[in-house]
C-alpha cells in the first residue's frame, strides 16, 4: 500500500486519479485513450455483432407543464434480428 500526503492525494484527485481503499491507483483519467467518432463507430458495431444486441431509440411523448407534449427518444437495449422478413 502506498502512502500519500494530503497534498499529493489532492493533486491526484484534481488530475482524475482514482484510489481504492488500499491506496492503489485504479484509474488515471489523464492516461485514457480518446477515440475519434469513426473509431467509436467501428468498436460499437463490433460489440453489437459480438453480443447480438444494439441500442434502440423509440419516440416517447412527454407531457409539458403548459399541457402540450414534446417528443423525446427513450433508448433501450434490443436484440438484433438476423432474419429479414
Amino acid at each position: 500500500m502506498e502512502e500519500y500526503t494530503e497534498k499529493e492525494y489532492n493533486k491526484m484527485i484534481k488530475r482524475g486519479v482514482v484510489i481504492d481503499m488500499s491506496g492503489n491507483k485504479i484509474q488515471d483519467k489523464t492516461k485514457q485513450k480518446t477515440f475519434t467518432p469513426e473509431e467509436f463507430a467501428k468498436k460499437y458495431q463490433a460489440l453489437c455483432e459480438e453480443t447480438g444486441y444494439n441500442l434502440v431509440g423509440n419516440p416517447v411523448f412527454v407531457k409539458r407543464d403548459d399541457g402540450t407534449y414534446s417528443i423525446t427518444l427513450q433508448f433501450s437495449v434490443g436484440r438484433i434480428k438476423k432474419e429479414v422478413v
